[in-house]
């Protein structure tokens, strides 16, 4: 008997049948189900933006970014470049209009804004999109 055949016969032996996991380290499986997660620190330079870009916007100089908060800040794809969601001020209502066209026009303000509320040596860089709505449909 051949030892591919022998092992064959110890795994039925062993499970009912065989999958395609079966054979491989638990703790290999375990690395690459984890992902990337995202570092904590991260995490805490999205919130410092959020917040100060929300304080920023209603002192803003175009009428439609004073009709939107930020909702979200993240990564993308990681801390040089953050994806910024915005949101009508009220649930329901529509974007107002040239909403990207202000968002475009007040971008190097906000980021000022941004670099003033955050500690790093390079302010990342802001892409702005609508609530639902991926950053090349805005």
């Amino acid at each position: 008997m051949s030892t591919s055949k022998s092992r064959r016969e110890q795994l039925l032996s062993l499970c009912a049948e065989i999958g395609p996991l079966d054979g491989i380290d638990p703790r290999l499986l375990a690395r690459q189900r984890g992902g990337k997660r995202k570092p904590r620190k991260t995490l805490q330079l999205c919130a410092q933006v959020a917040a100060a870009l929300n304080l920023a916007l209603p002192d803003s100089r175009e009428p439609a970014l004073q009709e939107v908060y930020v909702s979200r800040v993240e990564p993308a794809p990681d801390a040089s470049r953050l994806l910024v969601r915005v949101a009508p001020n009220l649930p329901g209502a529509p974007y107002p209009e040239g909403l990207t066209q202000a968002l475009a026009r007040e971008r190097v303000s906000l980021r000022m804004e941004a670099a003033r509320a955050i500690v790093r040596k390079r302010v990342p860089q802001l892409l702005f999109a609508p609530e639902g709505k991926e950053a090349g449909d805005a």
